[in-house]
């Protein structure tokens, strides 16, 4: 198998990934990273600069699935939120949450799946409330509780991934995509309008 992954432009918030086998596609997905500025907005990073040593994407979308990765609560300079505090940790990583989300075309409404990883069970009743705020009511996504031993953020309490379904609407991919796509359908062989 074969694969390949290309951004929409330098800044773009996305990039296009194709799998392929023998000339035949496998799959193709997109991996989504938001800025940080978009889930802490008084950020100054540049959009897309994770630490080159980071194997994995901060979400990757498949048709309307968006996988989001297991994510601790940090702020734009890496740093953990929240020390000792599981709730305000839980309520930093939905931000986190949101704003990948929003970079997809989703919300959190849209999210469908949960699961946490917990070095304590201290305070963590609380974070129903956080969960209760975020999605809005019911029906909430489904969860997973799993307590460890510790988690690879020092001082982190709680690490969350997620599945979330998004609109049909973008389930095509990002709206500029979408509109290239129809302008280039709308277009002959020449390249001029119909």
């Amino acid at each position: 198998m074969r694969g390949w992954c290309v951004a929409t432009a330098a800044t773009s918030t996305t990039s296009t990934c194709r799998v392929t086998d023998g000339g035949r596609r496998v799959s193709e997905h997109e991996a989504i990273s938001a800025p940080i500025r978009e889930a802490q907005p008084e950020a100054s990073r540049p959009p897309n600069s994770r630490p080159e040593r980071y194997t994995f994407s901060p979400a990757v979308r498949v048709g309307n699935l968006l996988f989001i990765s297991g994510t601790t609560a940090t702020n734009e300079r890496m740093e953990l939120v929240g020390p000792g505090d599981i709730v305000e940790q839980t309520r930093q990583i939905y931000r986190t949450f949101d704003a990948l989300l929003k970079a997809a075309g989703g919300s959190l409404r849209d999210v469908v799946s949960t699961t946490e990883f917990i070095t304590t069970t201290e305070n963590y009743r609380k974070t129903a409330d956080v969960r209760r705020e975020v999605f809005g009511g019911p029906p909430y996504p489904t969860a997973t509780g799993v307590i460890v031993a510790g988690l690879l953020r020092e001082g982190a309490l709680i690490e969350i991934s997620a599945v979330a379904v998004l609109p049909a609407t973008t389930a095509g991919g990002s709206s500029r995509r979408q509109a290239a796509r129809r302008d280039r359908r709308a277009r002959p062989a020449s390249g001029r309008a119909r």
